[in-house]
């Protein structure tokens, strides 16, 4: 069973893009098979670890993409950006400050956080994208 399945749904149209986003999704998936072995409270600092390292490589790529294209809004999609990590970099300190952190709902926030985000806030840069190519 997983976790997550990508569907065409998903899909901006942006080839490096779409991989990342698939790539990112499977960092999660790491985490949901670890719970399902019961060992999601062991592997929770790695994966937010991975996760926080992943995601500021992707979302520096978004930038670029948008900033190269002259996107209007790079501004707004990068605050939304580092709103996000603040949160991941958030979880971990209290990880890492030995507090209890939930990995089911580590997982169900970062899935429900970037899908979100895909199809709302990522769905308005890629026209604008695509027709300034």
């Amino acid at each position: 069973m997983t976790y997550f399945k990508w569907s065409n749904d998903y899909e901006l149209g942006v080839e490096e893009i779409d991989k990342q986003h698939q790539t990112w999704l499977g960092l999660l998936e790491q985490l949901y098979d670890a719970m399902s072995r019961g060992d999601g409270s062991a592997v929770i600092g790695k994966v937010l670890d991975n996760v926080l390292t992943y995601t500021k490589v992707h979302f520096s790529t978004e930038e670029k993409l948008m900033e190269s294209h002259g996107y209007p809004g790079l501004a707004d999609h990068k605050t939304l950006h580092k709103g996000f990590i603040a949160r991941i970099d958030e979880t971990k300190a209290s990880y890492d400050s030995g507090s209890m952190v939930n990995p089911i709902a580590v997982a169900n926030a970062l899935k429900s956080w970037l899908l979100d985000h895909i199809c709302t806030d990522d769905r308005l840069y890629v026209p604008y994208v695509k027709s300034h190519s």
